[in-house]
């Protein structure tokens, strides 16, 4: 048990380094460290409260990421910017909810967690919605090969939010991407494009049908603009043709 900070910045692990139930209180540093064999976290682990500190893995060199595991941790306030994630193992690891998750300068997702020690300044926002899009990019890769699809989705709408911000991106692509996100997530929402479609369906094309008027059920013509001449909006006949231009929509 690491009671205090724990400093391992620019290490450099020759062997396989294991920490099973280890249990980090307080912020523990790996950052820029090299693990030239295996790795593996274990159990117990990692900080989880927001007061009790970070797990910083940025620019860690994985020699042999095809022997590093994290299993079995919560890995909600760890940090991994600019490290190779590709061929890591994430064995029932636990990340934060996306809504947990800050969009902020400098700041911008869980795994470079929101620390307020992180630099805001305009050049390091930019890089690090750059290389956050790339590091989203390999943890969905990562799950979808071990078929961790719904966790691959989620990584999936950082991905795209971090090419959203990424300003070198041009402005049109950025704004098809807000709206994209907007209507349905990206692709990862089900119910935000079944909400869009019966607002559309109820607020647009039901007054075009009614405008430009219908068929009935019983008529064996057109019939007349459907609000015609049926009198204030709460007349029976109004809601009769609204229904049905709906239906028809």
């Amino acid at each position: 048990t690491f009671f205090g900070y724990a400093y391992f910045l620019r290490a450099t692990f020759t062997g396989n380094a294991i920490f099973w139930d280890a249990t980090f209180t307080r912020d523990a540093y790996f950052g820029r460290a090299r693990f030239e064999n295996g790795l593996r976290f274990q159990g117990r682990g990692f900080p989880q409260d927001k007061g009790s500190g970070v797990v910083n893995f940025t620019n860690v060199t994985l020699e042999r990421p095809e022997r590093v595991y994290f299993q079995d941790v919560d890995l909600s306030r760890a940090s991994f910017l600019g490290t190779d994630l590709r061929q890591v193992h994430f064995i029932n690891a636990t990340w934060a909810k996306r809504r947990e998750r800050r969009w902020r300068p400098g700041r911008p997702l869980n795994v470079v967690y929101d620390d307020p020690r992180v630099s805001k300044g305009k050049d390091a926002k930019e890089a690090d919605y750059h290389q956050a899009a790339e590091l989203y990019r390999q943890l969905r890769v990562n799950l979808e090969e071990n078929r961790q699809h719904i966790e691959a989705g989620d990584f999936y709408v950082g991905q795209m939010d971090m090419r959203r911000h990424d300003t070198h991106l041009g402005w049109l692509y950025r704004g098809l991407l807000t709206v994209y996100r907007w209507a349905a997530l990206y692709g990862e929402s089900y119910w935000r494009p079944l909400i869009l479609y019966f607002v559309l369906a109820g607020l647009l094309f039901t007054p075009l049908y009614l405008m430009g008027g219908f068929r009935g059920a019983t008529a064996a013509d057109v019939h007349r603009p459907a609000w015609a001449g049926t009198g204030a909006l709460w007349d029976g006949a109004f809601w009769g043709d609204y229904a049905q231009a709906a239906y028809l929509a």
